[in-house]
This record gives C-alpha cells, sequence and structure tokens, in this order.
C-alpha cells in the first residue's frame, strides 16, 4: 500500500504532524497533562510538585527510570486529610 501513496502525500503528512502530533504519544502526553494538574491539586504542602515526566510512560529499562521520593503520610496525617475531604474536624466531632 505505502508504493502506491504519492511522495508528495506523504510529505504533506510529515508536515501536517510537526504541527499536530498524533497517535499514542500525543495521547500518552494529554494523559500525564490531566493526571499532574491533579496529582499537584491534591498533593502535600511541602511536597514537591509533579512534572509531567512523573506520568510520561517510559518503556526504556526500569533501573535507568527516575524514581521519584517517596514520602509515607501518617495515620494523623491520614486521617485528617479524610476530614478535610468530608468537612470534618476530626474527633469530637
Amino acid at each position: 500500500m505505502l508504493a502506491s501513496v504519492p511522495s508528495r502525500l506523504i510529505a504533506e503528512w510529515q508536515a501536517y504532524y510537526a504541527l499536530e502530533p498524533f497517535g499514542e504519544m500525543r495521547g500518552d502526553l494529554r494523559n500525564a497533562m490531566l493526571c499532574s494538574l491533579v496529582a499537584n491539586k491534591l498533593r502535600g504542602k511541602d511536597e514537591p510538585a509533579f512534572t509531567l515526566d512523573d506520568f510520561t510512560p517510559r518503556f526504556a529499562d526500569s533501573a535507568k527510570r527516575r524514581k521519584r521520593r517517596e514520602r509515607h503520610q501518617s495515620p494523623e496525617e491520614q486521617m485528617a486529610i479524610v476530614m478535610g475531604m468530608f468537612g470534618g474536624k476530626g474527633k469530637g466531632d
């Protein structure tokens, strides 16, 4: 099929792709934007901001992947988050 496509048409599609990328990579980027927006809205006050790179799929060797420094929440922090979601103040409400 590719042999029957004129080179001019292929060049036009390449130029269009350069201006308006499409396909899975574009979808991954769009999804990473949404994920970083939500994660940054929900992150803790002292936590570093998430970037698009934190949510962009990587298909390379896992040893080369950049790992985000993890910080575990205390049970008190978790309870404060849950109570904040439902408008409560904690014990005694």
